[in-house]
């Protein structure tokens, strides 16, 4: 199979430090939705999948995935996460009363695997369709790489052209399982911080937690545009995976668009530092 990974343009701009602040601040919804495997043929499901060493890999088809569990609803807006209120699931959308419903921006998928492949994603929802079988670039999973900015900003991308972080130090690192992804150049600046796909950086930060943690990690632990970390034990388990949606904020019209999203992951600041 070809080696292309679906990319973004590397933005020519200088990102400033921190997103300008508007008013009222751009906005978005996005819910976590976890996704346990069916592994077992005699249940309607796939049998596992494992590499050339032996190691466990997520499935390639659609029986493969039990069903997937609850999620709650948050807003992010200008840095500061909290629950979205007044939201219901109806019909695969959610639904603000009945006024509107929330307009899908992307969805991604994420497992943990094991130890050395770590992390692997896919586009969208995978339960949703046979990877086997589906086009470009639908049909596979892929490790995570990175957009290098001039100001040591790193953008997660399933299509990035580096394969490390492009700077040094980040204090996130360790927490959010990406230190295999640490720059090898002892030379290289102070790190400038973590953007690009924001449903790959949410399922790092819920990775870095258990499910019964996971509501007050978001709130407290990613605030500002800063990560503060937690005391909470890791959540990278393997066979544990996850389906993070990104949504437009229907309360917010004007500052939460296609383009103040693809704009906030792909030529603004950075969103963890």
């Amino acid at each position: 199979r070809s080696s292309r990974r679906p990319s973004h343009a590397k933005s020519k701009e200088p990102p400033t430090a921190q997103p300008e602040a508007t008013w009222p601040p751009i906005s978005f919804l996005f819910s976590i939705n976890p996704l346990p495997v069916n592994e077992e043929p005699s249940n309607g499901g796939v049998a596992p999948r494992s590499d050339q060493h032996g190691r466990w890999l997520p499935p390639l088809y659609q029986a493969g995935f039990a069903t997937q569990g609850a999620a709650t609803l948050y807003r992010w807006q200008n840095g500061i996460i909290t629950p979205a209120p007044g939201y219901q699931w109806y019909n695969g959308a959610w639904w603000w009363g009945n006024r509107a419903a929330a307009t899908f921006y992307r969805a991604n998928t994420m497992f943990y695997c094991n130890p050395f492949d770590h992390f692997l994603a896919a586009q969208g929802d995978v339960s949703m369709r046979d990877m086997a079988t589906a086009p470009f670039p639908n049909d596979r999973w892929y490790t995570f790489n990175f957009h290098h900015d001039e100001y040591a900003l790193s953008r997660l991308d399933l299509g990035g052209a580096e394969p490390y972080l492009a700077g040094n130090g980040p204090r996130f690192i360790e927490q959010l399982g990406i230190g295999s992804w640490r720059n090898p150049d002892t030379d290289a600046p102070i790190s400038g911080g973590l953007a690009g796909n924001l449903a790959l950086l949410i399922a790092l930060i819920a990775f870095s937690c258990r499910s019964q943690n996971l509501d007050n990690v978001l709130r407290t632990s990613w605030q500002n545009y800063q990560w503060r970390g937690h005391n909470h034990g890791s959540g990278r388990r393997e066979r544990r995976g996850m389906v993070v949606s990104i949504y437009l904020d229907p309360e917010n019209p004007q500052y939460s668009t296609t383009q103040t999203i693809s704009d906030l992951e792909w030529t603004g600041g950075s969103l963890l530092l």
